[in-house]
């Protein structure tokens, strides 16, 4: 390879990079809850986007490539872990001022709806990590391998599920 070219190549993941680290280190963040593995998985996510710039056909959608990526290195470590269900970290809205009573009300409610995500199916977690990253239903399709027309209906019956067994807890 000419020096040219390692510089085009060099420059191109520089600029992926910069868009969607970030993004990808959110998500890595939320499936496995550590700060280091999170880092470590977004470097190597990264690392391997490198190495696939010159052996792989064009990347059509470098986006939903990463993603793939690192949601298969993500489901890969949480194995290695030998874990049974997903931790991660949910974050809803900024702060605003509020009571102390209020604030661990609303961290209560946060930590429930934590628990209750945990407790779907890893795929079920995935999907809505990937929705919740903005990722299109094409998108969220090519890093799931589930058909793009599923990913809606898919959505709306883990949303559902999870409103369900909300509803259900002020009941009871």
């Amino acid at each position: 390879m000419e020096k040219t070219d390692i510089s085009a190549k060099e420059g191109t993941l520089r600029s992926l990079y910069e868009q969607y680290s970030s993004q990808i280190f959110g998500f890595c963040y939320r499936l496995l809850g550590n700060h280091e593995e999170a880092e470590d998985l977004t470097q190597e996510a990264f690392f391997r986007l490198y190495q696939n710039l010159d052996d792989s056909p064009r990347i059509d959608n470098p986006k939903a490539w990463i993603y793939t990526v690192t949601a298969n290195m993500c489901r890969n470590q949480l194995k290695r872990k030998n874990r049974e269900k997903i931790s991660r970290h949910v974050n809803f809205e900024a702060k605003n001022s509020q009571t102390i009573e209020q604030e661990f009300l609303r961290k209560e409610e946060k930590e429930k709806l934590r628990r209750m995500i945990r407790e779907l199916p890893e795929r079920d977690q995935i999907l809505l990590m990937l929705y919740q990253d903005n990722l299109s239903y094409a998108e969220i399709a090519q890093a799931t391998g589930i058909k793009k027309s599923s990913i809606g209906k898919s959505l709306f019956l883990i949303i559902n599920k999870l409103v369900r067994t909300i509803k259900k807890g002020e009941r009871g």
